[in-house]
């Protein structure tokens, strides 16, 4: 699979980043790095399904969702697969391979379509090279997924269907702009890694208990404060690991920055 050209469709061709892009990871390593470095961000949308990297290989682009929400998988040798981390406006996919010369450690596909931006690796490798802060920002971006991975390893051994349920509809919205998410009740059982059958009851108990409301595919969040009172505590732990906690409403503040420069 052609991972350069096959996952995307453009949104225009490439340009500088302006004053804010929507992704709050990629706007702190404006900052800390020469902006002739990341002056070749890319503005792309991504499709539901597609792969941004695939493990064993090498990663050539780091990708920077805006309102698309990317899972981190491991991939089973029959071909199941689990989901162990989630990445959206707050962070980035491929920062471990910004770090050192190493191909991809897991599969990376986007679970909610949206627009991206995506950096070349070297770039990003070189201003961690030369740029100590922008070295630490990519290791604490690493350290953020695995501190996703290890708590939800917990929460799925230890949490019931609809805690976790809860869980990952509210880290979704989190790193999306809006409230419906495009997810069906099949994927979301996959991403779980648990039966259909067990998210399609939690679903219709979180739906009659006015929390959510599910329709051909779509799910928007009617009551998030009573999603989180059904969380489990892991939700509640991860809120406060990611680098930028304010990724959310500060892609909703630059709402019309962003939307220009994806036309």
């Amino acid at each position: 699979m052609d991972l350069e050209e096959s996952t995307i469709r453009h949104a225009r061709p490439a340009a500088p980043v302006a004053a804010s892009s929507g992704n709050a990871l990629l706007d702190l390593l404006r900052r800390q790095a020469p902006v002739a470095l990341l002056d070749q961000a890319e503005p792309v949308e991504l499709q539901a399904g597609r792969l941004l990297q695939a493990r064993g290989e090498p990663a050539p682009w780091a990708w920077f969702p805006v309102d698309a929400v990317a899972s981190v998988l491991s991939v089973m040798r029959n071909g199941q697969a689990l989901e162990v981390a989630m990445v959206g406006a707050e962070g980035m996919v491929g920062a471990e391979a910004c770090l050192a010369e190493l191909p991809a450690g897991h599969d990376v596909v986007v679970q909610i379509p949206g627009r991206a931006w995506r950096v070349p690796r070297e770039t990003l490798h070189q201003a961690c090279r030369e740029e100590p802060a922008c070295h630490a920002t990519a290791l604490q971006c690493t350290l953020a997924l695995l501190a996703q991975a290890t708590q939800g390893a917990a929460c799925n051994r230890l949490h019931c269907i609809e805690q976790q349920l809860c869980r990952w509809l509210l880290s979704a919205a989190e790193r999306q702009r809006g409230e419906e998410l495009p997810m069906t009740q099949e994927r979301l059982a996959a991403a779980l890694g648990v039966r259909r059958e067990g998210v399609t009851e939690s679903a219709r108990r979180l739906q009659d208990a006015g929390l959510i409301r599910y329709s051909r595919g779509r799910i928007r969040l009617t009551d998030r404060e009573g999603l989180a009172a059904r969380a489990c505590e892991c939700y509640h732990a991860l809120r406060g690991v990611s680098l930028a906690g304010g990724a959310r409403s500060s892609a909703r503040a630059h709402g019309a920055c962003v939307d220009s420069q994806f036309k």
